[in-house]
């Protein structure tokens, strides 16, 4: 799914589930994370670590549509104590009152940052084409190249134990990513920062600084400085790579 970049916010929360039951992917602990049209308030999505696709769509159903801004968060928590009866039940209350209580400081501290970087956000509608998950042959003037940082040791946000990932497919004549991937456990994560990368730029580091300062601000996550390590990490890569091979990127101009 794409997630417009100049609507949505993403936050995630983790707390500890028993230890002896297998209800979470990694390391005894489970997040939720919330995808948030920041101009609504609404929920319009979720991502959760949890093992089984009928657990995390039923939470997904209990949660997808609360407004985060006008509802009542405790009402929200009230139904999933009612009608959700998994073992990470009260793990998940934690993590939706964590998740309330981060958001409303964030919209509180930000509202200056999110009108500046709507004008200059990278984000382009051609992109989305490359959200559908087929097969694709990338142009013949791009180039792959990928970058690790490590995160919190106790979080289940990549299949790299204690390293998270991220790949750009870039076009080496415009410098503009054309697709991206990460590590990350959940479709939801994977998918919101694709949207945040894809159709911006590598050509300067003013146009770095735009995609780290969107990371920090609609990416709100334990892994949000790997994210910003990686990127720089990327860039550099790209860069020393165009400089070691001038004469094959001139050959397509």
């Amino acid at each position: 799914m794409f997630y417009d970049p100049n609507r949505y916010v993403y936050f995630i929360s983790y707390a500890k589930i028993p230890s002896n039951i297998s209800a979470a992917i990694y390391r005894g602990h489970v997040g939720v994370g919330f995808i948030i049209n920041h101009n609504t308030g609404v929920i319009e999505d979720i991502s959760c670590t949890l093992l089984t696709k009928t657990c995390r769509n039923f939470l997904k159903g209990l949660i997808v549509g609360h407004n985060i801004e006008k509802d009542d968060i405790e009402e929200l928590i009230s139904k999933i104590n009612l009608l959700f009866h998994g073992h990470s039940k009260k793990a998940v209350a934690v993590i939706v009152k964590d998740n309330y209580n981060k958001y409303t400081e964030w919209k509180e501290q930000n509202r200056e940052n999110l009108l500046e970087l709507k004008t200059k956000i990278c984000y382009n509608p051609n992109m989305e084409s490359f959200t559908i998950e087929n097969f694709r042959k990338y142009p013949d003037n791009s180039t792959y190249l990928i970058s690790y940082a490590k995160i919190p040791h106790n979080m289940s946000m990549a299949f790299y134990e204690g390293h998270t990932g991220v790949g750009l497919v870039v076009d080496f004549l415009t410098d503009d990513i054309i697709d991206s991937c990460c590590t990350f456990i959940t479709q939801e994560a994977k998918d919101f920062v694709k949207s945040i990368l894809m159709g911006c730029s590598l050509s300067t580091e003013d146009s770095l600084k735009i995609i780290v300062d969107r990371i920090q601000l609609a990416f709100n996550g334990p892994s949000q400085k790997a994210l910003t390590v990686i990127m720089k990490s990327n860039y550099n890569k790209y860069h020393q790579w165009k400089e070691d091979n001038k004469e094959y990127i001139e050959n397509f101009k």
